[in-house]
């Protein structure tokens, strides 16, 4: 979550450790489906796996955004955007 203070927007810290987190247990599951292939159908099998991960995020529009990307993230004021 994205907390605003005084027009200034501060990323929750306990938000990367848990992306973090599901990220590798996403990948520990696709590769529990992908190991068990080899040569060209484990690379079939990761691609598939790509296209629904894509298509799921693009079904998903109130969060995701489609292809505009996730909404409501905007950067930080700084001198370095300017």
């Amino acid at each position: 979550p994205v907390l605003r203070r005084r027009d200034r927007f501060y990323v929750d810290l306990r938000c990367p450790p848990r992306g973090i987190v599901l990220a590798t247990v996403v990948a520990f599951l696709f590769g529990l489906i992908a190991v068990r292939s080899s040569g060209i159908y484990f690379l079939m099998i990761t691609l598939a796996l790509g296209m629904v991960v894509y298509a799921l995020a693009n079904q998903n529009r109130s969060f995701f955004g489609g292809h505009t990307g996730i909404l409501g993230i905007r950067p930080r004021n700084s001198s370095v955007m300017r």
